[in-house]
């Protein structure tokens, strides 16, 4: 796995020192939010590039001896890094496979010799819109690191469990923001428009719709091409079909 070049960039600027050989990417932005993450680092500082989907990389620079609490788990189907600086804790996800080597950050921080990377092989994915709808609908409904029963009734209504492992392993490999560039290349219209609805139908499960959650919807469908009339025209009709407060 390697980061992008921008990053590279930045990390080969600033860093005079070898480079820890691993380099990871995490499926949302250091706040949890849709987008991705890097984690790279050297014997003295620990970088984190991140971005929202739509944004530009910001990079945080962390002291590693300063780190007062840096600790790796796993949460099925995730590998979560945790980590405390100062008063700011940070919980990064990353796809379950990469574990073993977000452990290799922890031993440089404790100050001992990380052991050598294995090299992995990936494999090239085919892209399948199913599976692709599936994977875009689970990297909203983690986004914010809560995933509701309803949330998941929902995934369930739609697909069948082989289909919705597909889609986070999809997720996990890619990252939400290729994916949904895979997604703004390869889905019609009406695909986008489906997904769009869904995305929405789905953040409205708890019968309460954030302006973040609007506001990461706004950046799905920016990506996926759809006009805004389009955006509010669903939006409008599933907050009505949903509103069955008027029964009351």
């Amino acid at each position: 796995m390697k980061a992008p070049s921008d990053v590279l960039n930045h990390f080969n600027a600033d860093s005079e020192l070898e480079a820890h050989p691993v380099q990871l990417r995490s499926i949302a932005d250091i706040n949890g939010e849709l987008g991705e993450s890097w984690l790279l680092a050297n014997k003295q500082y620990l970088y984190i590039y991140s971005k929202k989907m739509g944004d530009d990389f910001r990079h945080h620079k962390f002291v590693l001896n300063e780190i007062s609490k840096m600790d790796v788990y796993e949460e099925r189907p995730f590998a979560i890094l945790e980590l405390t600086v100062d008063t700011n804790t940070y919980r990064l996800k990353f796809a379950s496979y990469v574990y073993e080597d977000l452990n290799t950050f922890t031993e440089l921080r404790d100050g001992s010799e990380p052991a050598a990377p294995v090299e992995k092989v990936e494999e090239s994915i085919e892209f399948n819109h199913k599976v692709a709808f599936c994977s875009a609908l689970y990297a909203m409904v983690q986004a914010d690191g809560i995933i509701e029963n309803e949330e998941l009734n929902y995934l369930n209504h739609l697909f069948e469990p082989p289909d919705i492992i597909k889609g986070i392993e999809y997720l996990q490999r890619m990252g939400a923001i290729k994916v949904v560039e895979e997604i703004s290349e390869n889905f019609s219209k009406e695909q986008s428009l489906c997904l769009m609805a869904n995305l929405m139908e789905v953040a409205m499960v708890d019968n309460l719709i954030r302006s973040s959650e609007k506001k990461m919807m706004k950046k799905y469908s920016k990506s996926l091409g759809l006009k805004s009339e389009d955006f509010e025209a669903i939006f409008e009709i599933l907050m009505i079909k949903n509103n069955t407060a008027v029964f009351d």
